[in-house]
């Protein structure tokens, strides 16, 4: 009978593991598949954001020599030449400024290669290299040989169609050219070609760099014909790229040789962009894993086998007694806990992987602040949109409108554990301090520091943070801060970057703890002014602040110009200070009937004293600072109603923010933001979360949408963001929310 019973007994074992091991290889397999393409769908959407990456870097630079290109139709002396018909009408100090304009704007921008103007009707060529009759010219350029001369003759002057064209070149290689037509009057055939000649090795170097950062096997830039321009990597010919992009029939995803490769049309020219990455290598980590899999599925089944046999063999209890010891679990005294303490000792061990689960997350955060902050100080981005847009990409919220940069030095340098703790205690230290927070990352041996607060904290508020942070920093007595200036603009981060740099350059053997950036340090750079000053005119210039850019004009002027002895560099200078303002003055105060804009550029031109010109300047500025005054005050009324009417209207798109409204509405980011919560008592971050929480509640109740699907329909970049936001606005998850 005990014999039957453990044979019995062996029998139900083995028939119990054949049935448990079936199952758990077939879901092996299936978890295994499914893992492998769900990588692969993730590789491409990844490489797909990559292309656009490197679509958004590659037209940014083109969108900004065409809009370059379009200023030169209205040039002064581009229209004098326009209209005249002999070259003894014209001055020839308007050619010198005409061509030094073309090769300034050359030297600004390595995007470009060869920049000239022709004008057919006078066969005269205007361009980097000086002002000549068209052969002359194209000597010059041509090391002084007239081979393809009649071509390129034949090229600059029949060109009918604006853009950028690819040239294809004798060696089988092409050029981007970007060529556009600069009319007098569209009823005249006086009409000048300008041709400006893309640099290739900057796009190459472009391409270089984003495949570096990728690790992709190749990137590219090809034409609308899908023929390579530029190329970087290794491994695949450009005839077999041509041949998969024409087959592929304008999908921006497709599969070559192993590859996985995405194609992006420009937003703006016949340009597409290109990028392959090798799949086996990145799904080497899949495969491993599955492998893994399979080998310890195969140990798990014989160490069961092995140990269902001993158990069937010396065990002959029925099933229902090995439950029963299951189920009645002792605690730690020997007392057999029911069914309650089983749930409570369920739970407890739950919330505690819940706040682990936090704190990793919490940290994961911090570290991609971090990344964020290296990158925006290595690559020093000072374009609002481009450094916005890099927030969006990586789940980032700035809510307040202040920015300030600061530096902490240890004359011993810092180990990774002591980062790791100024991080927590720098942390700990504004835990507490309401509309001001903190990214901290390492940058070039020391811990860089990005605030972002209210309007309320100035100076003296930040100089006792810094303090405080000191203070709580105690394992680091020799430490000290140095703090850049305060701005209103992300723009400016790098500003701010700088001048903590030279705060801390001037203060390296002052004693002290907290030192704060000075406009009267900028005074002592000597030549080097035009290092820190000139970006921060040429800023204020692009931005609009046009009183910061009168104060910085004397310094300019009178330090960086003033002291060049070289008459033509002295020259440049001059007009790398005098075109933005006349450039602005064109734009925006032509309305002005107080001034001519031809009298004014002609009393600029005569200008010979140096203190003339400067006073002439500072009235152009005033000129400016009058007309922004104005719409400033036209806008005061409504601009908070009108700000909450476009809120309304776009908040579900996830580019939607304080800098992009405040462009969009031409104030400044401080202004808005005050004059917003002091009206609706709500900041405009805050406000455009509400709308959009509200529409998710909405669509959560009442469609089937999933959580990714409903955060990216409102306007959230990441289903983690929008989840975090959700909690803080409704102190519970969608989940639980919908269960309710």
């Amino acid at each position: 009978m005990k014999k039957g019973k453990i044979t019995k007994s062996l029998y139900l074992w083995v028939r119990s593991f054949i049935i448990v091991s079936v199952v758990m290889i077939g879901m092996l397999v299936a978890l295994t598949t499914w893992m492998v393409k769900e990588f692969s769908g993730e590789i491409e959407e990844l490489n797909h954001g990559l292309t656009s990456v490197l679509q958004t870097s590659i037209d940014i630079r083109l969108n900004d020599i065409d809009s370059f290109a379009a200023q030169l139709q209205m040039n002064a002396v581009n229209l004098k030449l326009s209209r005249s018909k002999e070259l003894s009408e014209i001055d020839k100090d308007f050619l010198v400024q005409f061509s030094r304009q073309l090769y300034d704007y050359k030297l600004s921008n390595t995007f470009i290669k060869e920049i000239y103007v022709y004008y057919p009707h006078l066969n005269y060529v205007v361009g980097d290299l000086g002002y000549f009759g068209a052969e002359k010219y194209y000597l010059l350029k041509n090391e002084l040989k007239l081979d393809g001369y009649e071509e390129w003759l034949e090229t600059a002057g029949g060109q009918k169609r604006d853009g950028y064209s690819f040239m294809p070149q004798g060696d089988g290689s092409m050029e981007l050219c970007l060529f556009r037509q600069l009319p007098y009057d569209l009823s005249s055939d006086k009409t000048a070609i300008l041709m400006i000649l893309i640099n290739k090795s900057e796009v190459e170097s472009i391409l270089r760099n984003a495949n570096e950062g990728m690790g992709n096997t190749m990137t590219a830039v090809v034409a609308a014909d899908d023929s390579v321009y530029a190329s970087f990597g290794s491994g695949i010919d450009h005839a077999d790229l041509k041949e998969s992009l024409q087959a592929n029939g304008g999908k921006p995803l497709f599969k070559m040789e192993g590859n996985y490769g995405s194609v992006m049309d420009s937003d703006y020219y016949g340009i597409k962009y290109v990028t392959l990455i090798e799949r086996r290598k990145l799904l080497d980590s899949g495969y491993f894993i599955r492998n893994i899999a399979y080998v310890s599925i195969g140990l798990c089944m014989i160490f069961g086998a092995v140990l269902f046999v001993l158990l069937g063999r010396r065990n002959a209890k029925p099933l229902k007694d090995i439950l029963d010891k299951v189920v009645n679990k002792t605690d730690e005294g020997g007392r057999f806990l029911d069914d309650y303490d089983l749930i409570d000792s369920g739970i407890s061990r739950m919330l505690k992987m819940n706040v682990e689960s936090t704190r990793k997350l919490e940290e994961q955060r911090e570290a991609i602040e971090g990344l964020f902050l290296c990158n925006l100080l290595s690559s020093e981005e000072r374009n609002n949109s481009v450094i916005f847009a890099s927030m969006q990409k990586f789940g980032i919220q700035m809510e307040y409108s202040l920015f300030q940069v600061g530096l902490i030095r240890n004359p011993m340098g810092f180990s990774q554990d002591e980062i790791h703790d100024a991080d927590v205690r720098i942390r700990g230290a504004l835990k507490e301090k309401e509309d001001i927070a903190v990214m901290t990352a390492e940058f070039d041996g020391s811990l860089a520091l990005l605030f972002h607060m209210e309007p309320e904290y100035g100076k003296a508020e930040m100089q006792a943070i810094a303090a405080e942070i000191l203070d709580s920093l105690h394992s680091l007595v020799e430490c000290r801060i140095v703090l850049g200036g305060i701005y209103d603009s992300m723009s400016n981060i790098i500003t701010s970057f700088h001048q903590a740099q030279m705060v801390a350059e001037f203060c390296e053997n002052d004693r002290g703890r907290v030192f704060f950036y000075d406009e009267t340090m900028v005074g002592r750079q000597e030549n080097a002014a035009y290092v820190s000053v000139m970006p921060e005119y040429e800023m204020a210039m692009l931005e609009e602040k046009f009183e910061e850019a009168d104060r910085l004009l004397d310094l300019l002027f009178n330090q960086y110009i003033g002291t060049d002895r070289n008459v033509y560099t002295s020259r440049a200078k001059k007009y790398a200070v005098i075109n933005p303002i006349l450039m602005a003055l064109e734009n925006h105060a032509g309305s002005c009937t107080e001034y001519s804009m031809e009298e004014y550029t002609r009393n600029l031109s005569e200008a010979k004293d140096g203190q003339k010109l400067l006073k002439l300047l500072h009235e152009g500025f005033g000129y400016l600072i009058r007309w922004q005054q104005k719409r400033q005050l036209d806008q005061k009324e409504n601009i908070a109603e009108r700000a909450r009417q476009y809120i309304s209207l776009n908040f579900e798109d996830p580019m939607i923010g304080l800098y992009s409204i405040s462009d969009m509405l031409g104030v400044s980011n401080t202004y808005l933001s005050t004059t917003f919560k002091k009206k609706y008592g709500i900041g405009i971050a805050q406000y455009i979360n509400s709308l959009r929480i509200e529409k998710a509640k909405r669509l959560i109740v009442n469609t089937d949408e999933n959580i990714k699907e409903i955060a990216l329909s409102v306007g959230f970049s990441s289903d983690a963001a929008f989840i975090r936001v959700f909690k803080q606005f409704e102190n519970t998850t969608p989940g639980r929310y919908k269960k309710k």
